[in-house]
């Protein structure tokens, strides 16, 4: 009869409440669409708050014009420096093992009735990443509404030169 030592039996996690994560790029390989079109095809964990790995998910850049902004975003994310109008090659092997950042949303699954399950909406970058950050490190961020009214109002108050005689150039 066969033998065996136990471990320890872990519940997988399939599913973590919309929000952004941290996600690191697992697997990486090179497909084509079903439209004939180039794509890689990225196996994706979503890294949790406590840094263990969450759920496994699916991501493809599909390389035609309508998708070039997904792969930009997902450069960028990943900390690539994205410059119009340059042509890029990407090789899947290049993006393994890297930490990108994106928003995940969820919806009903198609096997069970009674679940959703993750999808990845978009990749994030820049200043939404940062206050992600800071947020992750305990550091208060203005909320977006609060800093535009306060730099429209800061704006609104700069007094208007009203005392021209017509003859100067306000410059």
């Amino acid at each position: 009869m066969p033998k065996y030592i136990q471990g320890q039996a872990n519940s997988p996690i399939y599913y973590v409440k919309p929000d952004i994560y941290k996600i690191e790029v697992k697997k990486a390989e090179n497909q084509t669409s079903k439209n004939g079109n180039p794509m890689i095809k990225l196996e994706c964990k979503i890294i949790l708050p406590d840094s263990s790995e969450g759920p496994t998910i699916w991501h493809y850049l599909t390389f035609i014009p309508k998708c070039a902004e997904n792969i930009d975003n997902f450069l960028a994310s990943i900390g690539k420096s994205v410059v119009s109008g340059e042509e890029v090659e990407i090789e899947p092997e290049d993006v393994i093992g890297e930490i990108a950042f994106a928003v995940i949303g969820e919806e009903d699954s198609t096997k069970y009735t009674d679940q959703k399950v993750n999808t990845l909406g978009r990749w994030i970058h820049g200043v939404e990443k940062q206050n992600w950050l800071d947020r992750q490190k305990g550091v208060a961020t203005p909320k977006r509404d609060e800093h535009i009214v306060a730099k429209a109002n800061a704006y609104r108050k700069q007094p208007a030169n009203l005392d021209m005689d017509g003859d100067e150039i306000p410059f």
